[in-house]
């Protein structure tokens, strides 16, 4: 993967990188939903440029220094990740890990820069999984944080 930063037109300093063509699907999504997901959770304008790579796409993306490497990692997360984690926990809390409106799933991943999905399906008697994906460091952090909420959920009961 090469990475680069560069200042463009009006004084936006953007991140570079390139994802391979077959990961494009993912970063964009259906409708583009995921691409717009991702400049919302981390405040960030995202551009794909086609065409000027050999081995895939450019990714650029522009906004404040600390969004732009959150939104960089999250977005190797999805592609590319390098650990994944699995965390069981109990379907009564499913609603709490999520959020209204999914705000505390946003948290978790804007903070952790992982990629977490919740399973809507029982795994086991009256269980459900989180699945974590993407740097040893994301996911690490990403587990303390679910694990933080089932506590504190549990804490509340």
């Amino acid at each position: 993967m090469n990475v680069e930063q560069f200042t463009g037109a009006a004084g936006q300093t953007a991140t570079q990188f390139v994802i391979a063509q077959e990961k494009i699907g993912l970063l964009l999504g259906t409708g583009g939903k995921t691409f717009k997901r991702i400049g919302s959770l981390f405040k960030v304008h995202i551009h794909l440029t086609s065409g000027h790579h050999q081995s895939g796409e450019w990714v650029s993306i522009y906004g404040k220094e600390d969004d732009r490497a959150r939104a960089k990692e999250y977005i190797m997360s999805m592609c590319n990740p390098m650990v994944e984690e699995k965390i069981p926990y109990s379907a009564d809390l499913h609603e709490h890990l999520v959020g209204k409106g999914g705000k505390t799933h946003r948290y978790l991943e804007s903070n952790s820069s992982a990629v977490i999905t919740f399973s809507t399906a029982c795994t086991g008697p009256n269980e459900h999984t989180a699945h974590i994906r993407g740097s040893k460091e994301s996911v690490t952090h990403a587990t303390n944080l679910v694990k933080k909420e089932k506590s504190t959920t549990a804490t509340l009961r």
